[in-house]
């Protein structure tokens, strides 16, 4: 048993016991509509002390209702306690109850000495109340098939509670279900709980007035529902997890987990929290956006090891809200068919990510566009490396001697988490002089995806041999990471598989050539034979 602070002491000397009232803090574990307090003796000699409990109109509390704990000595001193656990609907119906202990020492004759116990005073918090309604979309049109009404509690003390069902003011005994009174938060100590109602399609669509009564503390609250109401009800809320990234997992090497709650009416009440597969809770950061049409969006964030993520652990979020009739729960892990772990970087590169590392981990407060929101994949995922083309700018681009464009296109790779980074001499580009557009399918095979990313240099670095790098990371790669440069000296230089285009071209044309010499000849000598032969019959 906890027990909370010593309030006050009443002694008569020192020769006798000093006595200190004791309240609980928390219920009796066997019945939590029960109040344990508390007397303890200190201070005495001999070890002889007896306690017994009186009610306020000095009654006494049978000695099976409490407890006497053996004494204990300490530093010549001895000290014993009584314990005494009591329905809470007995004792203390009013401020100012409370029980008297009285200790009997030996000491210089019978010596009683009492003390007052009072009870912790309790916040009175009343219930939030909602009740929520089949949305339309879940209705199959079978009249016999059921529907569900749940009527909510929430953020109310003291723990008691009653909720009950009426249909068009009667009540309603079949088709309810209570859950379990659960704690919401412990400072305050506040509580939840719910019922649920069982009614057929036809029941619900019949227009009939459903109401939930809560009666707490004295006190009714009621909340109606009708399927006539349901017209206006606006978007369910939505939660999505996004994965971890791989660009975060090979920067950082830690993988950043997020959860996106929308159409939130308002983040009061609102709850987001990451949890490992164990059941340990991850710090979460929770951050808020408002959007345009009146409602808020959130995501909470949280990192876990790189490892972690690639032994394919299991992360789930949990989202609490007024809007939510329960806590909704997702559950993400990394795809299977995907390697155990991301080598280290290539030696290449290293010099090049140094800035790169410090730009990318620290993450900022602002929201991701809704549209990026996705679940997680849990399907396995084939994985093909991308092929990487770099392409100059083109003549007529820099014959204008402003800006021009160096293009990277990247295709035929999969999954489609991919990341793009130039560097100019070896050194990072900042991200504003450069856009690569999103990951799409391949018209040709949409199960492998391809992007392109476009840097705007000036004519002037172009012309003085600038060499620019486009850095592909993806973990289908060998070193999960792959580079092609390109400067003014190799802006004429063409790849082996365009050479070999080339040298088809070219033998095409000799062949051509050959052919229409072939068919001249051919031609001259048929005529110059033809010449002949008429000359010599004239």
């Amino acid at each position: 048993m906890l027990w909370a602070c010593l309030t006050s002491a009443e002694y008569a000397s020192e020769s006798h016991p000093k006595v200190f009232p004791l309240v609980s803090c928390v219920s009796s574990p066997s019945d939590e509509n029960t109040v344990a307090l508390g007397c303890l003796a200190q201070d005495f000699v001999p070890n002889s002390v007896s306690f017994s409990w009186k009610f306020k109109n000095n009654s006494t509390v049978s000695s099976e209702k409490f407890w006497t704990f053996p004494e204990v000595l300490r530093d010549g001193l001895w000290s014993a306690s009584s314990q005494v656990v009591l329905p809470s609907s007995s004792i203390f119906q009013e401020p100012d109850d409370y029980l008297v202990c009285e200790v009997q020492h030996p000491k210089g004759g019978k010596t009683v000495k009492t003390v007052r116990v009072t009870a912790a005073k309790v916040e009175v918090l009343p219930p939030v109340v909602s009740v929520f309604v089949p949305p339309r979309n879940s209705l199959s049109g079978n009249g016999n098939s059921k529907s569900s009404l749940i009527c909510q509690a929430t953020d109310f003390s003291p723990k008691q509670i009653s909720l009950s069902w009426f249909r068009d003011g009667r009540r309603m005994v079949t088709g309810v279900s209570e859950g379990q009174v659960e704690t919401v938060q412990s400072s305050p100590v506040t509580f939840r709980a719910y019922s649920v109602l069982t009614i057929t399609e036809s029941d619900w669509l019949s227009q009939s007035v459903y109401t939930c009564q809560v009666e707490h503390n004295k006190e009714t609250f009621q909340k109606n529902a009708s399927s006539s109401c349901d017209a206006t009800q606006t978007s369910p809320i939505g939660v999505f997890t996004i994965p971890a990234s791989f660009a975060d997992i090979f920067l950082t090497k830690s993988a950043k987990l997020s959860c996106l709650v929308t159409n939130l009416a308002s983040y009061d009440g609102l709850n987001i929290s990451w949890s490992r597969q164990n059941g340990k809770a991850l710090e979460t950061h929770t951050y808020f956006e408002r959007h345009l049409n009146d409602t808020f969006s959130a995501r909470g964030e949280a990192s876990v090891c790189s490892e972690d993520w690639e032994s394919g652990e299991e992360f789930t979020c949990t989202v609490a809200h007024l809007d939510l009739p329960f806590p909704e729960k997702h559950t993400i892990s990394k795809p299977k068919g995907r390697p155990d772990s991301a080598p280290a970087l290539h030696p290449g590169l290293s010099r090049g990510f140094q800035g790169l590392r410090t730009a990318e981990s620290s993450p900022g407060p602002a929201l991701p566009s809704l549209t990026t929101a996705t679940p997680s994949p849990t399907t396995d995922v084939t994985m093909k490396p991308p092929s990487v083309y770099v392409l100059p700018p083109t003549r007529e681009q820099l014959s204008l001697r402003e800006s021009a464009s160096v293009t990277c296109l990247v295709k035929g790779f999969a999954p489609a988490d991919v990341f793009v980074q130039w560097l100019q001499k070896g050194e990072p580009v900042t991200k504003s002089k450069y856009v690569t557009s999103s990951p799409a399918p391949e018209p040709q095979d949409p199960s492998v995806y391809f992007v392109h990313s476009i840097l705007t240099v000036t004519e002037e670095d172009w012309s003085k041999g600038e060499t620019y790098t486009c850095v592909v990371g993806h973990e289908a790669l060998p070193h999960m990471v792959t580079e092609r440069t390109v400067d003014k000296s190799t802006e004429g230089e063409v790849s082996a598989e365009e050479e070999g285009f080339e040298n088809l071209n070219t033998m095409a044309s000799t062949f051509i050539v050959l052919f229409l010499l072939s068919l001249f000849y051919s031609t001259t000598v048929t005529l110059f034979k033809v010449g002949r032969l008429a000359l010599g019959r004239a």
